[in-house]
């Protein structure tokens, strides 16, 4: 999963360009990573799911020890955790042992942060939750039926109907916000073309 979220770039844009003078190493994007469990079933080519996930990604910025004064902050790490509920439906089509279709899956994301805050150490901070949707194809090799292993293929498109405030990491980054005419620019969700690869491992209830 590759983050594509308008307000987590406007922050890393915003954190880049205010500390360019004192950088090293510029904060990117991160790719997430992580698990899933998930319970449901699969009739007649008809998938129900209801899962939970988290996936996790680390942005990471290098400061010029030369140009920060002493005691600061020089390594800046931000892990984010996302955790979400997930329910997805799909129709696929095929035989044993290659199935394909359409999906549309509803997420009901919280995200987490954890880094080190000027003078109070490491912390771990809640920063908002959000909800969105995902609509894709499914390309399944194995039996989803069936007790076993299976992989999927999952390209997708994400979009929100809420956009996630980012505003506590501004806060503790020492990083100000882009001030619009009306408007602090600090949200923004996870919109954007997505791919996941899952190795699933299934138990079949009869």
């Amino acid at each position: 999963m590759y983050a594509n979220s308008t307000g987590l770039d406007m922050f890393i844009h915003e954190y880049n360009r205010q500390k360019r003078p004192i950088l090293s190493k510029y904060m990117e994007k991160s790719s997430f990573s992580g698990l899933a469990l998930s319970t449901g079933f699969f009739w007649n080519g008809l998938i129900l799911e209801l899962g939970y996930s988290t996936h996790s990604g680390t942005l990471i910025a290098e400061g010029n020890p030369a140009k920060i004064a002493p005691g600061s902050i020089t390594h800046r790490k931000i892990d984010l955790d996302l955790h979400s509920i997930n329910i997805m439906g799909a129709l696929v089509y095929g035989f044993d042992p290659i199935y394909t279709g359409p999906f549309i899956e509803a997420a009901f994301t919280n995200i987490k942060f954890e880094t080190e805050i000027e003078g109070r150490g490491l912390k771990r901070l809640d920063m908002d939750s959000y909800i969105g949707f995902n609509t894709g194809w499914l390309f399944i090799i194995g039996d989803p039926g069936g007790s076993g292993a299976y992989l999927v293929f999952k390209p997708y498109y994400s979009y929100s109907v809420s956009d996630p405030e980012w505003l506590k990491l501004y806060e503790a980054t020492n990083t100000k916000p882009l001030e619009g005419q009306f408007f602090e620019d600090t949200k923004g969700a996870f919109n954007g073309f997505n791919m996941t690869i899952t190795l699933n491992l299934n138990m079949a209830c009869f």
